[in-house]
């Protein structure tokens, strides 16, 4: 916009536009000071939020952090390692194990019980008693079998095998469930990404375009519109390339949340790597 300014005033002191050039250029290059001076009120509120959330003491520089990536695999084999990863899963599992156990107890109350007792009693007397017993030694086996209790060994069965299927039920549809959330995870990445090739491009050519636009409106061959409107098409190309940047990098991260793998996405830090951390201030550089 200041050069967009420079050349309307150029034009317009040679007689080539008038003064309404001159001013709309003004106008735009006004309120695009005005966004930058409430996007870096708007970053330094967000630098204090980080530092709150991260606990960072001391001043820190922004920096672009490392491209995400992702390892290729078929739908399949991400379905199958979101199977043996996700610990929800592995709890349900586990409480499948754990009616399958109820229902062994439950079969159990229909055998009888055995019960040993044995008893010692030793008794020392001063003075002994010729009827003194100091040694008694006892032991008592006994079977106990309910002739009747009302069916509820019967209903205490049925109640865990209800239970069992219940459980794996549940089971059941957690998987299926997990299947469905990784396979949208993964067409949600997909189309990000392909979404980002294309305006990868198209960021390019409004970039073009604005430059070609520009080099022509000062030797006249543009008008102000054309200015303005390659401006604005420009900036909206960036802003929904950094957008769906922003969104595919999270959709990373949703994928190995729906597969239960975190990958390790940071290299180890050697000591070349922490100079390089710190920026021209010394201060520390946060991605």
């Amino acid at each position: 916009m200041e050069a967009h300014l420079r050349d309307a005033e150029k034009r317009f002191r040679v007689g080539e536009a008038i003064k309404t050039v001159v001013l709309r250029a003004e106008a735009e290059l006004a309120d695009a000071r005005a966004r930058l001076i409430r996007a870096r009120n708007d970053q330094e509120t967000t630098k204090d939020q980080l530092a709150l959330f991260a606990r960072i003491e001391g001043p820190f520089n922004l920096a672009d952090p490392p491209s995400l990536t992702l390892s290729e695999q078929s739908e399949a084999e991400w379905v199958k390692t979101a199977h043996e990863r996700r610990s929800d899963l592995a709890l349900q599992s586990t409480n499948v194990k754990i009616s399958e156990e109820q229902i062994s107890i439950a079969k159990g109350t229909f055998f009888p019980s055995l019960s040993l007792q044995g008893r010692y009693n030793w008794i020392d007397q001063d003075p002994e008693t010729s009827f003194l017993t100091t040694n008694d030694r006892s032991a008592i086996l006994s079977l106990s079998f309910p002739i009747f209790e009302g069916r509820l060994r019967v209903a205490e069965l049925a109640q865990a095998r209800s239970r069992h299927r219940q459980q794996l039920l549940q089971k059941s549809f957690l998987s299926d469930q997990i299947s469905v959330e990784v396979r949208r995870a993964l067409l949600n990445l997909n189309a990000l990404t392909s979404q980002l090739d294309v305006l990868q491009a198209q960021v390019a050519f409004a970039r073009e375009n604005f430059s070609l636009i520009s080099r022509q409106f000062a030797v006249g061959l543009a008008t102000n519109i054309d200015v303005l409107d390659a401006n604005a098409t420009l900036i909206s190309a960036e802003r929904q390339l950094t957008n769906t940047t922003y969104d595919r990098e999270v959709a990373i991260l949703q994928v190995e949340r729906a597969v239960g793998v975190f990958l390790d996405l940071m290299p180890p830090k050697t000591g070349r790597d922490d100079e390089d951390s710190r920026g021209p201030t010394g201060n520390p550089q946060v991605p």
